[in-house]
């Protein structure tokens, strides 16, 4: 799961939520998978997807609940990450 929904993965590892499709690149997997995320095999591309998925599975959000402040943590991955794709915060 992420967020509040079910992740399916097929055998070419791309990745379906709440009916959304992603193709499994090695950056969007990175994203997905890792606490100290790698920028360098991490495209643009990638971090688009990752922000669409945190929005559809509400997964950035306290709680997961719509309308809720974003959740900041203290982690890598939020600082090289998620908080560049989520600037404004409540």
């Amino acid at each position: 799961m992420i967020g509040n929904s079910i992740v399916a993965v097929d055998q070419e590892s791309n990745i379906t939520i709440k009916g959304k499709h992603y193709k499994g690149t090695r950056g969007l997997w990175e994203l997905l998978i890792r606490k100290d995320v790698n920028n360098k095999v991490i495209t643009e591309s990638d971090l688009q997807k990752y922000k669409s998925i945190l929005e559809t599975t509400n997964a950035r959000l306290e709680g997961f609940e719509p309308g809720n402040d974003i959740l900041i943590v203290r982690e890598t991955k939020w600082t090289k990450a998620i908080s560049k794709l989520f600037p404004q915060t409540k």
